[in-house]
């Protein structure tokens, strides 16, 4: 006999009067796999209350339990075990959430849980939470030197890497730029900027929403006007350099990420010809004339980041005949230099973010593949460039290095990988959210 037929007899009435202690008992073969093997968490809610209700109608009868029908499993022939109660699978199901979204509720796994349990009034006080995690923010960048006697401009507050998802704190000598881009940071405003102003050497606040994000949660603040700043820009040091930063620029006004890979690009360009290709501000145009480069040439196409360029030149006593900053299209002006042989000794591509979304991926691939190869054929063969790929559906697809690839076929050029590297040590990253890394730097020899 099958165990359909044992199935369908059992179905058909034979019932036994032994009742079950923890064990809920399924009227018939369950359909599809568990949840642990796949399947839908409705199926298993619907089966266990399936399975209550039957209990409940044989009581109700005066009925015993059901007697040798198949208990919960994969599927006919499965390994039988026992079904746990409602209650517990709608527990699992909320904690399957919880572990999910709890950077939304401000609750990490682990040592931080266990110390919250130890101390309630942490827990439950937002203003006493904030207060713990950011003076954590704090000592961590105490313990890795930041600020120094030659930087002063570094991140404080990495959202998720600070378990504060959401919230971003760059420091620009006495000045903290927060960056809200969510909901419960404009909740918790007044707490966060007090916290922050207490920071050793922090006299000025700057806070900038992000209104897209914000609006997607539902909090409209676009006809928001914030009050108006007494700066609009500050004069910062990065590793002994000195840069112009405008608050209003691009992200926080300054990209404090690339800071260890700038560092880099100082140590490599003694006597070289450096090409810097989207270049911003000319942080890694700097850091090359202050290592001694030949000739310098950086390039972006905004004016107003280029004016900034032009004003840090003048802020670190640079050289103007070795350093200098054109306004255009990187990729036009790759194609003219190709057209003219004009080859550099080392090169940076630092691009924006080309892929902000998965479902634009493929595209910005091919974005990717195609400026890198016109990188590498401006590049002297045995010469260095540095590529960089600011987007984080890209860093973390791991199709960057691929894309390497494929732009050396392109080009005709050979490559080899010398170093590989994201952001600074100052942008924390939690394993539990691998999202959270963004930043992909690789410095290739090209052949």
């Amino acid at each position: 006999m099958t165990k359909m037929q044992i199935s369908q007899e059992n179905q058909a009435g034979e019932l036994s009067s032994a009742k079950p202690s923890k064990t809920l008992w399924c009227a018939g073969p369950i359909k599809g796999p568990t949840n642990r093997s796949g399947g839908s968490r409705a199926d298993i809610h619907l089966q266990a209350r399936d399975s209550a209700a039957i209990w409940a109608k044989t009581q109700a009868r005066g009925d015993a339990a059901p007697s040798r029908l198949r208990r919960h499993g994969t599927g006919i022939g499965a390994r039988a075990r026992q079904v746990p109660p409602l209650q517990e699978i709608l527990l699992r199901s909320l904690r399957r959430r919880y572990r999910r979204f709890r950077f939304l509720l401000f609750v990490h796994p682990g040592r931080p849980r266990r110390r919250a349990q130890r101390d309630p009034t942490c827990a439950l006080n937002m203003e006493r939470l904030l207060e713990a995690r950011i003076s954590s923010a704090v000592g961590l960048r105490h313990s890795l030197g930041l600020p120094s006697a030659d930087t002063n401009a570094y991140r404080l507050i990495n959202s998720e890497g600070d378990r504060l998802s959401g919230l971003i704190v760059d420091i620009f000598a006495d000045v903290a730029v927060i960056a809200s881009s969510a909901a419960w940071v404009e909740k918790y405003r007044q707490e966060i900027q007090f916290l922050v102003s207490k920071v050793n050497g922090v006299s000025h606040i700057k806070w900038r929403p992000s209104t897209d994000i914000l609006k997607e949660e539902g909090l409209d603040i676009s006809e928001h006007k914030e009050p108006a700043s007494t700066c609009s820009t500050v004069k910062v040091m990065e590793n002994g350099i000195v840069y112009l930063v405008s608050l209003e620029g691009q992200k926080t006004g300054f990209y404090a990420d690339q800071r260890e890979n700038r560092y880099i690009i100082s140590l490599l360009s003694k006597d070289q010809r450096v090409l810097d290709l989207c270049c911003y501000s000319g942080g890694f145009a700097l850091n090359a004339a202050k290592g001694g480069a030949d000739n310098v040439i950086g390039i972006d196409s905004s004016g107003s980041a280029l004016d900034l360029a032009n004003e840090n030149i003048v802020l670190n006593e640079l050289n103007q005949g070795k350093v200098s900053f054109v306004k255009g299209d990187a990729t036009t002006f790759m194609k003219g230099a190709i057209s003219e042989n004009e080859l550099w000794d080392l090169v940076i591509l630092d691009p924006p973010k080309l892929a902000p979304r998965k479902k634009v991926l493929q595209s910005a691939s091919g974005m990717y593949r195609s400026l890198n190869a016109l990188a590498m054929q401006v590049v002297k063969p045995g010469g260095l460039l540095m590529t960089c790929s600011c987007s984080g559906a890209m860093t973390q697809s791991g199709m960057f290095l691929k894309t390497i690839q494929g732009a050396a076929s392109m080009a005709g050029r050979k490559v080899t990988v010398l170093r590989q590297a994201g952001a600074a040590c100052d942008h924390p990253i939690d394993p539990a959210y691998p999202e959270g890394q963004y930043l992909s730097n690789y410095l290739l020899r090209v052949a």
